[in-house]
């Protein structure tokens, strides 16, 4: 609620593609999904009509309060407003779903692709070896798929240097480190920078 009324988007990342983990995360209030490790066409269809309102999906209709903050919305308003407007993101994490990005991407309805590097350098056999050139070539294949079918590319990493990297190569839709790391960083700045003082 605090999120909705401060104007902030809030994305939910699900443990799993299954439908009652992406329709209730909605129907609670979410603002849009974030679905892992897609690999086919099919998890894609699968994700659409489970997300989605008729005529695009088979998703069970419920008005969500959160969303609308309490407002009162016909069904065919809210639903044709949800399906504008809720954020569908697929991750790919695997060789497979590089492979399958063209067919995958054909689904009407994904809004943003989130690379997760992490698991994709894992799945190629390069685990964390960020600056590979087959991970390079990998990320480069989603950008250009995705600007292919008016989707947004996005990638999450934590370092400062490739965000600035690779948004100059294209991605649209980045997510930065995560909330221990940004504390440990910024502890661990403020611990050299007190060490300094008592050396001098």
């Amino acid at each position: 609620m605090a999120a909705k009324y401060e104007q902030i988007g809030m994305y939910v990342r699900v443990p799993d593609k299954l439908y009652h983990l992406m329709a209730q995360t909605l129907d609670i209030g979410s603002e849009g999904l974030v679905l892992p490790q897609v690999k086919t066409a099919e998890e894609a269809k699968h994700i659409i009509r489970s997300t989605k309102y008729a005529p695009l999906g088979e998703r069970g209709v419920s008005i969500s309060a959160t969303t609308t903050l309490n407002r009162d919305y016909g069904v065919v308003e809210y639903t044709n407003w949800a399906n504008e407007e809720l954020m569908t993101i697929i991750q790919i994490e695997s060789k497979e779903g590089v492979n399958n990005i063209d067919e995958i991407l054909s689904v009407k309805g994904i809004d943003a692709v989130m690379i997760g590097p992490s698991d994709l350098s894992q799945d190629m056999g390069i685990p964390g070896q960020l600056d590979h050139p087959e991970l390079t070539s990998a990320f480069r294949k989603i950008i250009t798929a995705c600007q292919n079918h008016d989707v947004a590319p996005g990638i999450h990493l934590a370092d400062m240097e490739l965000v600035k990297k690779w948004v100059k190569e294209g991605m649209r839709f980045v997510t930065y480190s995560y909330d221990t790391k940004l504390f440990k960083d910024i502890s661990r700045n403020s611990l050299d920078n007190l060490h300094s003082f008592v050396r001098e």
